[in-house]
């Protein structure tokens, strides 16, 4: 489905500070030694590394619903249990895709490295999936005959290089991935993210707008059909970039010690030549997650 999906780490930096008071003895202390002040930094950054490492496990026990995109790939209301972890050691990380709750939840995940970063930015290599395949079954393993004989679309694995900014409440993204592997689609997506959170008496708030903009080789390998791919339902299909527009809320609420409450909406508006594709059956997209949370 062609939902955006850039996420969130909050990265803690441990600044020390460390004051030298002044005596008559100052002239007195012999300075340290080189070896001395590389040892010192060297403890420096470990700890500052160490303060960076962790991890953290989420059961979601609830409900979802997500509208149909693809032709006879039905989604609809489904129960939802499922597993997220997010985790950093040293500049390596994972994450849930937490910053979009229903694409967290639901499987879109990032796994990354800090090229570079400070206390309110950074850049990160990240390689994850931006478009699943398209099921030529339906939900009891039967073919469907309007897709018999669809060429296999594999879920897309691309590397690209994500900017990301944050500072007090605000966070935006701006990410640029590639196929390097020529796994699918031989070609790139570029991704732009703007969110907010606050918090409203026990709510932890989060909303956000966001836009991905897709190559013509993309969007003709997801949504483009071939000659050799017609059936009586389908025409031959090809067209040129396209892109998606999507707007996010979710809002989650402690109930015990260990467990949240949690709901996530998500709209996705589809550029024309996207929803003009005879596989695509829906000119919007609608996601819901209703649930329950438990953290390890």
């Amino acid at each position: 489905m062609f939902f955006k999906e850039t996420s969130l780490i909050a990265i803690l930096l441990v600044i020390s500070n460390i004051a030298i008071p002044f005596s008559t003895q100052a002239a007195e202390t012999e300075p340290q030694s080189n070896a001395s002040v590389n040892s010192e930094a060297d403890q420096s950054v470990s700890e500052q590394q160490e303060s960076n490492n962790f991890y953290e496990f989420k059961a979601i026990v609830g409900a979802g619903y997500q509208s149909q995109l693809y032709l006879e790939n039905e989604i609809g209301y489904v129960p939802v249990l499922a597993v997220t972890f997010d985790g950093e050691y040293n500049d390596w990380f994972v994450e849930s895709n937490a910053r979009n709750r229903i694409s967290g939840v639901l499987g879109r995940f990032y796994l990354g490295y800090h090229l570079w970063e400070s206390e309110a930015e950074g850049l990160d290599l990240v390689w994850g999936h931006y478009s699943p395949a398209i099921d030529k079954t339906d939900k009891d393993e039967k073919e469907i005959p309007e897709l018999v004989n669809l060429q296999t679309r594999k879920d897309d694995e691309l590397l690209g290089v994500r900017y990301s900014n944050w500072e007090s409440d605000t966070y935006y993204s701006l990410e640029a991935a590639y196929d390097i592997l020529n796994n699918s689609h031989q070609s790139f997506v570029v991704e732009g993210y703007l969110g907010r959170t606050a918090a409203i008496r026990n709510w932890d708030l989060t909303y956000g707008l966001g836009a991905t903009w897709y190559s013509s080789k993309v969007i003709n390998y997801n949504v483009g059909l071939k000659d050799f791919e017609l059936t009586d339902e389908l025409f031959a299909y090809s067209t040129g970039a396209g892109y998606t527009v999507d707007f996010e809320i979710s809002a989650q609420t402690p109930i015990s010690e260990s467990w949240v409450f949690e709901i996530a909406l998500e709209h996705t508006f589809l550029s024309s030549n996207i929803k003009n594709s005879p596989l695509v059956v829906n000119d919007n997209l609608s996601s819901v997650l209703l649930g329950f949370s438990y953290v390890f």
